[in-house]
């Protein structure tokens, strides 16, 4: 989605009933984007709605910055407790099998709908990067290898590479109308480019703001 600093953004949750689609008031919140907040007040059946720092929307955790930090440390402490888990149910040691269960139950967490929430900084990428990172590490016959060496001998990418290469197949799909998004409302394209390579290079803008500068990485 486009950033806006100065928008006000209400989230509503609907209730589908048999013939209309009915705003819940109380399931209803105003978070505003930026520093400055307009002097505006949203009513739904005459009930003044709340204004929030933070909401939840399909599962991703936004607050007014954009940082989307508390989103990563929720999704992380969800996703190590989950690992935990798996050494604690599975009788198993069997590397094989203990992987696919990561896999199964604990990566889905750290890559549901990464284009919207990607990090760019190191301190929350190396969060992320670190539930996979202890799991690996209690693998039966990997504990005394470094992180590389372990993911190559499991034949699996770290998480950083997976949310890069989940970012560019999205874009891939933008570019093409693969998906219900419009590609001029995200990205420009280089015109006028010399060098050589394919017509689809994306130009880079300039950004006062580090949350429009690293938005969808």
């Amino acid at each position: 989605m486009p950033l806006s600093y100065r928008v006000a953004l209400m989230h509503c949750s609907l209730v589908r009933s048999k013939a209309t689609l009915h705003i819940q008031q109380k399931k209803s919140a105003v978070l505003y984007l930026g520093q400055t907040h307009i002097d505006q007040c949203y009513v739904i059946k005459q009930n003044n709605v709340s204004l929030v720092s933070e909401i939840r929307d399909l599962g991703i955790l936004i607050d007014d910055k954009l940082t989307m930090s508390q989103h990563i440390c929720a999704l992380v402490k969800k996703a190590q407790m989950r690992a935990s888990l798996i050494f604690k149910c599975f009788h198993s040691r069997h590397r094989a099998t203990l992987l696919k269960a990561f896999t199964t139950y604990v990566r889905p967490l750290l890559e549901y709908a990464t284009p919207v929430w990607s990090p760019y900084t190191l301190t929350d990428i190396s969060k992320i990067e670190s539930v996979q990172r202890s799991f690996t590490k209690r693998l039966p016959g990997l504990s005394n290898l470094p992180y590389a060496k372990r993911l190559e001998v499991l034949g699996i990418d770290s998480l950083e590479i997976r949310r890069l290469r989940y970012d560019l197949v999205f874009v891939y799909k933008m570019l093409f109308g693969l998906v219900d998004l419009k590609f001029s409302d995200y990205f420009t394209l280089r015109t006028g480019s010399i060098t050589r390579g394919h017509d689809y290079k994306l130009f880079l803008a300039y950004s006062r703001l580090n949350i429009r500068k690293h938005f969808f990485q």
